[in-house]
């Protein structure tokens, strides 16, 4: 979402006014409504219905609040008048085994994805939105990939250039194998289809351009840009630090998914090594973690007792922020691949941890994410380097005691961090629509 919203952001400062099209109200475990204060009066946000599962849970957890069941008090304008302290929102909490068979039934039953449901409502609105607003392009933010299908058909019944991004991949994305090879071959269809059709085809990262390039020799390889994530840099410059008392904090930012579990596992049983060979030097230590995790992760975490740990659950972005910057060291955990995949994409935490200049500690395998974090001054090692860990761990923790805050080392910090500001991302997006609306 973040990548869209300071897109959206940005846009006007370059002469672009952005209307995003999304969906009414959606069943999600997360939400942080104070970024809508920060959108410019120019963009406008359009909602629409749909018939995707995740509208459908939200209208029954409405349902449920009506006949008295837990849910949001509202007050009499229909905005919410009070949540539960520590509340995560509007969500139906599943467990590990229906989640799983949630996703495999998706899997299943829909190509791309269940987004595709949203379809009929987004492209009738987006050919009324063309008559309206003088539309000149459209920008299709992907994941979720039916949405490049969508822009795909907006963009023909329009008549108007698609600008499609990439932020993750789409058949070779490794955490989302198809269920069936004719799933597998229906999906590459509907990407060479959108691929094929598009004006400029976004990606975030070197080698994602490289593996299009090489997938579709066809096409024209300037197609193919690489305009990366970022931090917001006039958030950073007004948010301050929060105080961490002292302490070493080990922060993470950013959803716990259970395939994190293992890197996790890794960090903690160094952490526990480190604690009994001198536990003075982790008394003062504390592991801190801000966003979702899954209920895999809590387990996990609670069979590590001399890990002093906080999950602090989904924390508003400000406030995310300032944790950030006032943490000793960041964490970031990746799932460990098999060596034969090539992993291609980026978090985009990791553009806002470089954008503090706090030093961080990835546990994943080798790819763009990596050579980020070596290049910012950070180390990388992979979950089954117990002993490297330990010693990370160490090294990290006596650094913020001598100096009351460990910072990040080596050469280029600083320029890769101005790299990365939105606004320099922005511009570059603002040059690919004014191109592609000049083209005939």
């Amino acid at each position: 979402m973040q990548r869209a919203f300071y897109f959206a952001k940005y846009l006007p400062r370059f002469g672009w006014r952005p209307t995003v099209l999304t969906v009414k109200e959606v069943a999600f475990p997360v939400k942080d409504p104070t970024l809508l204060d920060e959108l410019p009066p120019e963009a406008t946000v359009v909602r629409t219905e749909s018939f995707e599962l995740r509208r459908l849970l939200w209208h029954a957890g409405r349902m449920s609040s009506r006949f008295g069941r837990q849910g949001w008090r509202r007050g009499e304008s229909g905005e919410r008048a009070s949540e539960p302290e520590g509340a995560k929102g509007e969500a139906i909490i599943l467990g590990a085994g229906l989640r799983e068979l949630g996703r495999k039934l998706r899997r299943w039953f829909f190509v791309p994805d269940d987004r595709v449901l949203w379809a009929p409502f987004a492209v009738l609105r987006a050919l009324r939105l063309a008559r309206e607003e003088r539309l000149r392009a459209i920008y299709a933010t992907v994941p979720a990939y039916s949405s490049g299908v969508i822009g795909y058909w907006i963009s023909r019944l329009t008549k108007l250039p698609l600008i499609l991004d990439l932020r993750d991949p789409w058949t070779r994305d490794p955490y989302l194998p198809p269920a069936t090879r004719f799933h597998a071959w229906l999906d590459a269809r509907l990407e060479a289809q959108v691929v094929g059709h598009a004006a400029r085809v976004i990606v975030i990262s070197e080698s994602m351009r490289r593996a299009l390039v090489r997938a579709y020799p066809e096409i024209d390889p300037a197609t193919f840009v690489v305009v990366t994530n970022g931090y917001d840099a006039e958030a950073f410059e007004r948010i301050a630090p929060r105080d961490g008392g002292g302490d070493f904090v080990l922060t993470y930012a950013g959803s716990l998914y259970s395939h994190h579990r293992a890197s996790l596992r890794a960090v903690c049983a160094a952490w526990t090594e480190l604690a009994g060979r001198t536990p003075e030097l982790t008394s003062g230590a504390r592991l801190e973690l801000i966003g979702r995790c899954d209920p895999e992760i809590e387990e996990e975490l609670a069979d590590w007792p001399k890990v002093r740990s906080e999950a602090h659950g989904y924390l508003p972005h400000d406030q995310s922020l300032g944790r950030l910057k006032g943490a000793s060291a960041l964490l970031l955990l990746i799932k460990d691949l098999d060596p034969e995949r090539q992993v291609i994409t980026i978090p985009g935490k990791l553009f806002e941890y470089v954008g503090t200049s706090r030093p961080i500690l990835m546990i994943g395998p080798e790819g763009d994410a990596a050579d980020i974090v070596r290049e910012t001054g950070g180390r990388v090692l992979r979950e089954v380097e117990g002993a490297a860990i330990a010693a990370a761990l160490e090294d990290l923790m006596r650094a913020g005691q001598a100096s009351g805050q460990a910072t990040a080392a080596g050469l280029g910090v600083e320029e890769r961090r101005r790299r990365y500001d939105r606004l320099a991302g922005t511009a570059r997006l603002a040059a690919l629509l004014d191109e592609a609306t000049l083209r005939p």
